[in-house]
């Protein structure tokens, strides 16, 4: 199946843009756009070398679990730069305006009196600190000149989201968990003062999202290196801190017109602040507490049915489920059947009618809603969902639905999907008729897909839900687990001279008193009362871990423990003690805990299409004489399944085999069962479920086999249960491979990358895809006489409103490359669209048409050469590239000028290319 171009916009990709706002670099910030961009890839890659991850700009499990460590470690320091944040006289009862007349006293020799009627209940002597409308003050100003203001006195809504992350990376950058605020324009006074008596009436208004601080104390390591001047030297110290941030794409915008050598910096009155605020994005956010800042914004997973009052999906609710599935009921149990058959997914058993639900954010692409067959199993209809992780597309399927006539109460107007199809005449109408329809509509997770109805045959059939996850290629396969599961997120933490003596005090950690199965307890010594042990002596940390009925000591391990736990363990208690090997000194040890899933898959392929477990990995989990006659029974499966030691590594297992739905050959794989079920009349009653061939002409996008991966759904979600945002609704984390290749080549061969040297921005939305190139064009500039890829930039984006620069590289006179339009998308520099197509555009900078109204160009050495390699390594990514040629070779035009155009042979041959 072809892989789809990921859509990289949404909610999400804003809250990840704010998590990462502290990652840009020099000239470069990190867009708050909402639009996932190259910048934003290159602050996902920055992010990534900073806390130890794989560098390859992908948002996916170990990035967003990262981050919510690292929100973890500097909640306390955030929490304190919050109180500091907020208002002087936060919930201080009496005259909070004194501090004010002092301030404006101060400055202008006046004074603020109260005016108007209190606005907020906490009345006019209460300032909470975000948010309320205290009363009306005047101003009024007895310095040489003559000022008054009636001004509605009202507190900031709390603070913007991405200055608060903004802030975090501040600290994160120094290693310091604490910033002296010298202003926080707490309130709408503090501006109006800067406003008017220290800057513009046009300034915007910084309530909310601005910041003025300094970094207290000495000996404070830079990114470089070195470390800050001493505070002696304020405005260096504070010059220093400009520049670090400039280096990481935090801009400083207070007064973009006074300038000190080079830096955007406040004005005058406060040469000695480092100001940061985020007036420049155009969406904010207000949050008045740490919890707010920090929280998960999309929901990522969600229980595809409701079976008790537990609605929201976490580890407890989806262990409920897996027992619900394995104990609770008899069948359908994954990956195996009665009679030893293949089985997909699992059965819910729910109430006939009952809600059926999205488990995972997607685009639903096939459904069906027909009435059933006289003489069925049961319901045939389903919804199937197309879902991305990482760089690889899977699915979910809800098979055994209600068909659309007469549908529970208020079910039509709660699957709001049906309105949204995009397609003529009424969905409904044509979801009912019994074909199967392609659709591309958006859900996430927790929305309503419609209702459950009943399967199975005589006085067996009730009410299920049949649930299963299957991929064309196993999602996990070859990625790279993270080097450590918890970083030592602050950098520079070590202290530059350890103390002369040490003594260690043992203290027990208090953490939780069991783990669940399937987890991994992560232990990370993170505070010392007195100092942090040397290098040196962190190797010698250790650890004892204690069970019922044992214990182990792990030597040298390190400030890090790493404890896997099986479900051999479910509910044991576990005691952890960190201790060293190091005599003397006042050191208390004090440790904090996070859990991740840690699931282990184990892969499992029947190579065959009869649907028949035949593979010993599988068979060989039911010793014990159960397959004593090669066949599992309903009896023997339920005792299997109904012991947890037994069924719990199973879920694990990701087998890939024939789907059920879409068998190639039912009637060869029916007489397999000969002897194990009754067969008679068995393929007629079975075909109507086969869906897939049916799905595949109506034009669903499926793999190209029905031979795919399965999982057990249950156990999948509770692997992507802490992954938060990456598979919300825009698909972070799916990256074109051919996006990934143009990247690769523009890094491998030194070429200067488009969002380096643009002025503008490119409007890739807008703009065809293009890959397997047979062709390259040369052009020239013709007699605009550019020079420079910015000229041909300002001429095609902004004279002509192109998207985006027409051709994918550019070659100064000095020989320098540049990237023009992406690679993986289709030029525009021959007469039209479908000319350009599969013709890779490569502009020689300069005027090579003698005219005697103009300056003429000789094409240079350098040029020349750099135009050899560059179709040298064109031919080497694209093998199908057989031509080079001119733009005049398919078009009525001079370009690319006579004395280019006659060097074109030369490269030819140089390059092995033929002519057009």
């Amino acid at each position: 199946m072809k892989l789809k171009t990921p859509e990289l916009e949404g909610d999400d990709v804003l809250e990840l843009q704010r998590r990462i706002v502290a990652f840009g670099s020099k000239g470069k910030p990190v867009p708050c756009t909402g639009k996932f961009d190259v910048d934003t890839k290159a602050a996902v890659e920055r992010f990534q070398k900073q806390f130890g991850l794989e560098q390859d700009g992908i948002v996916s499990f170990d990035e967003y679990w990262t981050i919510d460590n690292w929100a973890a470690e500097m909640k306390p320091a955030m929490e304190d730069f919050l109180d500091d944040y907020a208002c002087d006289h936060s919930n201080v009862t009496g005259d909070y305006l004194k501090k004010c007349n002092e301030l404006w006293s101060g400055h202008v020799k006046g004074k603020i009196e109260i005016v108007g009627s209190t606005r907020t209940a906490g009345g006019a002597s209460t300032c909470k600190g975000f948010g309320s409308q205290l009363t009306q003050v005047a101003l009024t100003s007895g310095k040489t000149w003559t000022y008054s203001k009636t001004i509605d006195l009202v507190e900031n809504p709390g603070i913007d989201k991405t200055l608060f992350w903004m802030v975090m990376g501040v600290m994160s950058i120094y290693g310091v968990r604490r910033l002296k605020v010298n202003n926080g324009y707490r309130c709408n006074f503090k501006y109006f003062q800067i406003n008017k008596i220290h800057g513009p009436a046009s300034m915007k208004n910084h309530t909310g999202h601005a910041v003025d601080f300094t970094i207290p104390g000495s000996g404070i390591a830079r990114p470089n290196g070195k470390s800050l001047t001493p505070r002696t030297s304020k405005a260096e110290h504070c010059n220093q801190i400009r520049d670090d941030l400039a280096s990481f794409g935090i801009v400083e915008t207070f007064d973009e017109n006074t300038k000190n050598r080079g830096r955007t910096e406040p004005r005058k009155h406060a040469p000695t602040w480092v100001h940061l605020d985020t007036t420049v994005y155009e969406q904010h956010t207000y949050v008045k507490s740490v919890e707010e800042a920090i929280a998960p914004q999309a929901k990522l997973v969600a229980l595809p049915v409701r079976l008790s009052q537990r609605a929201e999906a976490n580890q407890e609710s989806l262990s409920l489920l897996h027992r619900h599935v394995e104990q609770e009921r008899r069948g359908g149990y994954f990956p195996i059947g009665a009679n030893t058959i293949w089985h997909g997914g699992v059965h819910l058993r729910v109430t006939e009618g009952s809600r059926v639900y999205a488990c995972l954010p997607g685009r639903i692409v096939a459904a069906r809603l027909a009435m059933d067959p006289i003489g069925s199993y049961g319901s045939r209809n389903f919804v199937l969902i197309e879902h991305h992780w990482r760089d690889r597309t899977f699915f979910s399927l809800y098979m055994h639905l209600a068909s659309q006539k007469a549908p529970p109460e208020g079910l039509e107007e709660a699957a709001t999907w049906l309105k949204h199809g995009g397609r003529s005449g009424d969905l409904l109408t044509q979801l009912a008729d019994g074909a199967v329809v392609a659709l591309d509509v958006p859900v996430a997770a927790g929305d309503t897909l419609w209702a459950s109805s009943k399967y199975g045959s005589g006085g067996h059939r009730t009410g299920l839900l049949h649930w299963e996850i299957f991929a064309e290629d196993h999602l996990f396969e070859g990625r790279k687990p993270s080097k450590e599961n918890v970083k030592d997120l602050l950098p520079n933490a070590e202290p530059k001279t350890p103390p002369t003596s040490r003594k260690i005090l043992i203290r027990e950690f208090q953490g939780p008193t069991s783990v669940d199965p399937g987890e991994t307890a992560v232990y990370r010594i993170s505070k010392l009362n007195v100092a942090d042990p040397t290098a040196e002596e962190k190797k010698q940390i250790n650890w004892r871990v204690e069970w019922p009925g044992g214990s182990e000591v792990l030597e040298d391990h390190g400030p890090v423990l790493q404890l896997e736990v099986d479900g051999t363990r479910a509910g044991q208690e576990v005691r952890v003690m960190p201790y060293m090997n190091s005599p003397s000194s006042d050191i208390a040890v004090k440790t904090e805990v996070s859990t991740r899933p840690q699931i282990k898959w184990t892969l499992v392929e029947d190579g065959d299409n009869d649907y028949n477990v035949d593979t010993e990995a599988i068979r060989e989990l039911f010793a014990d004489g159960v397959l004593t006659d090669g066949v599992i029974t309903d009896d023997e499966l339920a005792d299997f399944y109904a012991d947890e030691r037994r069924a719990t590594p199973l879920r694990g297992y990701v087998c890939k085999f024939i789907s059920e739905w879409g068998i190639p050959d039912l009637s060869a794989a029916i007489k397999k069962l000969v002897g194990r079920w009754t067969t008679v009349g068995l393929e007629s009653r079975i075909k109507p479920y086969l869906w897939w061939k049916d799905a595949v002409k109506a034009g669903v996008d499926l793999p190209g086999s029905a031979h795919v991966w399965h999982y057990n759904p249950i156990q999948l979600l509770c692997a992507l249960l802490p992954a938060r945002l990456v598979l919300a609704t825009t698909r972070v984390g799916s990256i074109d491979p051919h996006e990934a290749a143009t990247d690769k080549f523009i890094l491998d061969h030194d070429i200067t990358r488009r969002d380096v040297w643009g002025r503008h921005v490119p409007r890739y939305s807008e703009i065809n895809a293009d890959w397997g190139y047979t062709l390259i064009t040369v052009h020239h500039a013709g007699d605009s006489g550019a020079h420079t890829p910015q000229e041909i930039e300002e001429k095609h984006m902004v004279s002509n409103g192109w998207s985006d620069v027409g051709y994918h590289f550019l070659i100064d006179p000095e020989g320098h490359i540049y990237e023009g339009r992406r690679l993986f998308l289709q030029g525009a520099h021959v007469k039209d669209n479908a000319t350009s197509t599969g013709k890779v555009g490569i502009i020689v900078l300069g005027d090579f048409e003698p005219n005697w109204w103009d300056d003429d160009d000789e094409p240079t050495t350098r040029q020349m050469a750099s135009l050899l390699s560059l179709a040298l390594w064109l031919k080497a990514l694209f093998p199908s590239i057989k031509t080079l040629g001119g733009h005049r070779d398919w078009d009525d035009t001079a370009c690319p000028g006579e004395t280019l155009y006659e060097q074109l042979p030369m490269i030819r041959v140089k390059a092995r290319l033929g002519a057009p």
